[in-house]
Parts: structure tokens; sequence; C-alpha cells
């Protein structure tokens, strides 16, 4: 039986989820198929998306074209050519993608859901992208040290260095929800919430008005896929529950059924100690934390494999920039949600 499956999040793990549950969309009916829409953050403010937003007065592209990249199903060069970012002159640093969103939403004459419309048909996408909000809406953090950080891209850059917790995530503008968001939380048999950045790619979601209430109303399965890593702007120090945690500030209590998380310990010691100098660490589990909580738990080997690690590890190093996060692996992932969704035990999620 085919199900729909709604995920929510942004950036590099949405599209390692996405990418990896495409294959199940390509499937027969009579399969263990899905239907898949990916509703992402949209208050994005740095990089080419937020320089083209600030511009331009538009919803800011940068996760939206990485959802579609992850179920497009366009030849190769194309999914390059969207990826292509320039590193010089005028052009310095926008993303192929951005600028021809921004192209389409011009053609559509400023209608930013034509322009969606019409990239899904010329991309080929497998499922359905949408921004959590049509609003140009920012955010603001209040750290338990007082230190308050407006815009999405400063505090996903702040280094932090006190390690201080996020106490609240909002907005001092009212956020209203895209209705094709909400109409997907109510038909979804699941929904699935990360991985991604906790408060600049998820918990944004939930400050939508409507948001956090279509989730907790939804008959549908909810799923929460934790992070591998640490990530000291956001989550400094944290184990699964304090992940976990903040997503019940904003949702509430019984609302998620269950929880993902990596279990791999075997990796390269000196490779962990580079990320420790840089305050990340991989994400701990701590059953006594999670003692007595209404919830399910799947640990799992959630790593992508060495050698694509090592690679980015090297670009990272050639370019003396920070090293990139240890993510996940778009077919374990992916993999782990079908059997999760597809479990008998499961067909009556409470």
């Amino acid at each position: 039986m085919r199900k729909k499956v709604v995920t929510i999040g942004g950036g590099s793990g949405s599209f390692r989820l996405l990418e990896g549950l495409k294959k199940y969309a390509a499937r027969k009916e009579e399969d263990d198929s899905i239907d898949i829409k990916f509703i992402t953050a949209a208050t994005d403010s740095g990089g080419s998306s937020g320089r083209l937003r600030d511009e331009y007065g538009i919803l800011p592209y940068g996760d939206i074209i990485q959802g579609l990249l992850a179920l497009s199903e366009a030849q190769e060069d194309l999914r390059e050519l969207l990826n292509y970012r320039f590193d010089n002159g005028s052009l310095n640093e926008h993303r192929y993608g951005n600028l021809t969103m921004l192209a389409l939403t011009n053609l559509s004459k400023g209608d930013e859901e034509v322009a969606l419309e019409k990239a899904h048909r010329i991309f080929n996408v497998k499922g359905r992208v949408m921004p959590v909000t049509k609003d140009k809406a920012h955010i603001s953090g209040v750290y338990k040290n007082g230190t308050v950080l407006s815009r999405e891209d400063i505090i996903d850059r702040f280094e932090n260095p006190d390690m201080a917790r996020i106490e609240r995530l909002y907005s001092n503008q009212n956020i209203r929800a895209n209705p094709r968001a909400l109409e997907a939380l109510a038909e979804a048999d699941a929904i699935i919430i990360g991985p991604g950045d906790l408060y600049t790619s998820i918990i944004c979601n939930f400050l939508a008005d409507g948001m956090a209430d279509a989730i907790r109303d939804s008959k549908a399965l909810k799923i929460y896929n934790c992070n591998i890593m640490t990530k000291p702007s956001e989550t400094p120090n944290y184990s699964v529950a304090d992940h976990f945690n903040d997503i019940e500030k904003y949702l509430g209590k019984d609302v998620v059924n269950i929880i993902t998380y990596n279990d791999k310990a075997n990796l390269d010691t000196k490779l962990l100690q580079a990320y420790k100098k840089e305050c990340k660490h991989l994400v701990e589990f701590k059953e006594k934390e999670l003692n007595g909580r209404n919830i399910d738990l799947y640990g799992r080997d959630m790593v992508i494999e060495q050698s694509i690690l090592n690679n980015l590890i090297k670009k990272s190093l050639e370019s003396n920039s920070r090293l990139p996060p240890i993510r996940h692996d778009s077919n374990k992932l992916a993999s782990l949600m079908i059997g999760i969704i597809f479990d008998e035990k499961y067909q009556n999620p409470k």
C-alpha cells in the first residue's frame, strides 16, 4: 500500500534523506512505495539565498533548490549545473539554482508558487517541495547566557565561546504557514522530522502559525532523526535526549513516536580529535536520559562511507574552511525509514 510521507527540515540533512527516499517514490503501487512531500525552512538569510532575498524580495530558495535537486530525476549534467556556485566577479558565491529560481519567479510575474510549479516540471521532480511559509520572515535566538542573535545566518555562524544553549527561538513578525504544508501534514501517513540543524533548519519551521498544531493533530506516525554531530552555535555538547527535549519544547510531549540516532562509535580517533578542536562531537545516546519516555528508539550505523567523508574533509582542508559535519548515509537512513513506516506495529500510530 502506497504511503504519504511528509519530511520537514532543510539543508544537507534533508537532502540526504530525500535522495535516499526518492527511489521508493518510483516503485510500483504494490511495493513499499511512497509519495513524498518536503516542507522546507524559509527563513534562510545567508549566502546566495540571503543576497537574492535582500535584493529582490523573493523567498530564500536555497533549501527549496536542495529539495528539488534531491528529488529530481533530471540528467546528472542538469543537477550539476543547478548546484554550480560562481567563485568570482559580481556573481561570486551565487548558486546557479538560486538564479534559475529568480528567473522563473520573474517569468511568473512574481508569483513564487507558479515559479515552483514550473521548477518541478523542468527538473522532473519525483515528489513535491514546498516552503513552510510564503512570508519573508527572519528568526532570532535567545541564549541562556543572555546573548540574543537575529537572522538565521548569524545564528548559524555563531562561534558560541561560552557553549551556551539556545533558550528560545522566535520571530518578531507573524509567520503564516503555507496552506499546502498544513494540508500535507493532515493527509500524511508518516511525518519525518530531520536530520538537520536543530534550530535553523528544523525548529524554525514550527514557528509558522498552525504548523506545530498540524503536526500534533495529524494521525501520522511521527519520526525524529537526530543529528550525528553537535554544532557549537545550536547544539553545544548535546546528547540525543537534549535534541529531543528541544523538539518537544515546540511540539509538546508525546507527539513524536520514534527517535532514530547514530550508534556507530568506531570512527577514526584523529578525525574526531580534529572535530573536537572545532567544538564538534558525536552526539551521544544516554539511555537513562530517555528512560520512562513514551518513545521507540532506533540506534543504527548511520554514517556515510569513510571514502566519501575523507573526500569532503580533503576539500575543506584545501579551501581552509571548517570541517564538514559527519553526515547520514542516504541509503542507510532511507532504508530505516521505509522499514519503520511499513512495519506492521506502526500501522495504527498513537
